[in-house]
């Protein structure tokens, strides 16, 4: 709990039966709320954390975890502005579609846990290519797109194209793709010939 307050400016504990913890050293500042609804285990907990949430970032840590640091902690969260990894989660609804989640979890999951497990290099390489084909998308958030990227048979670079439909459903385009075509929060159509950052998931983190 101390570990957690050194980064977090606010600090919940989600019990299924708060009274069990009446006797606990709780911080003064640390609100206790009974998991709702009651009887659904941890997945009720967050549910009930990221409700009460007050910030747009938040950091679920599981009771059992003693020996976590401040540093770990630190650098996971510190990344949720950086170009592609967070540990934490936004107070948003958890994407539940098979693609959604495999996308997710390359994002943000996989780097925190290279991070636990002592590596430095974290990211999945990223190749510069030009987009083969118009793709549009909606203003306000940032994409990853499943797609497939290789040299342009001009030999000027690389070029990319999506590798199927795009429906979080479904994971043909994944299954096909070697790479997540990053679009950026702001626009609405990328023509193209436009410059876009591929994440190889076709390469190793480190490597190049």
């Amino acid at each position: 709990m101390d570990v957690v307050s050194t980064v977090c400016a606010q600090t919940v504990v989600i019990a299924s039966r708060p009274e069990s913890l009446a006797e606990a050293a709780l911080p003064a500042s640390a609100a206790l709320l009974a998991s709702e609804p009651a009887g659904q285990g941890p997945l009720g907990e967050l549910a009930t954390a990221m409700a009460a949430a007050e910030h747009e970032w938040v950091l679920a840590v599981a009771a059992d975890t003693p020996y976590l640091e401040p540093a770990v902690i630190g650098a996971c969260c510190g990344r949720h502005g950086s170009r592609r990894t967070s540990s934490c989660t936004r107070a948003t609804k958890d994407p539940g579609n098979p693609t959604s989640t495999y996308v997710g979890f390359e994002v943000f999951v996989t780097p925190s846990l290279r991070i636990m497990q002592g590596f430095t290099a974290l990211d999945r390489p990223v190749t510069l290519a030009r987009l083969a084909h118009d793709v549009k998308k909606k203003q306000d958030r940032r994409y990853y797109l499943r797609g497939r990227v290789g040299k342009d048979p001009d030999g000027s670079g690389y070029l990319a194209s999506l590798s199927g439909s795009q429906s979080s459903a479904l994971l043909k385009a994944a299954h096909r793709g070697n790479c997540l075509v990053v679009l950026p929060e702001g626009g609405g159509l990328f023509s193209a010939g436009t410059q876009v950052e591929c994440v190889r998931l076709d390469m190793e983190e480190g490597t190049s």
